[in-house]
């Protein structure tokens, strides 16, 4: 061997180089924004479908407490007339009673 010249054993020459751990590619930055950006349609279209339901639920239920004051004002519409009808009654009966 000449004096000065490295020595290289054919096994270190043809060593392929070291790959980055495979989770590594995940904190690239165009790798890391796909990803954000991914999450956040993924949570925004989450919340409109979730606020969609809650809208419609929230329809449902004023539709049901207006048919039930519906029916409720029936109701009293119907008691007055009960109760008109008897003071009536009772009003002539006094009438009838002093004359």
């Amino acid at each position: 061997m000449a004096s000065g010249t490295p020595t290289t054993k054919p096994e270190e020459a043809q060593a392929p180089p070291a790959r980055d751990p495979w989770w590594r590619q995940w904190l690239e930055p165009a790798v890391a924004v796909a990803m954000v950006t991914a999450l956040v349609i993924a949570l925004v279209t989450v919340g409109v479908a979730g606020f969609q339901s809650l809208k419609s639920d929230i329809r449902d239920a004023e539709t049901r407490l207006s048919q039930q004051m519906d029916g409720v004002k029936l109701d009293l519409k119907a008691d007055n007339r009960i109760l008109s009808d008897k003071l009536d009654r009772v009003l002539e009966s006094l009438l009838a009673s002093k004359s």
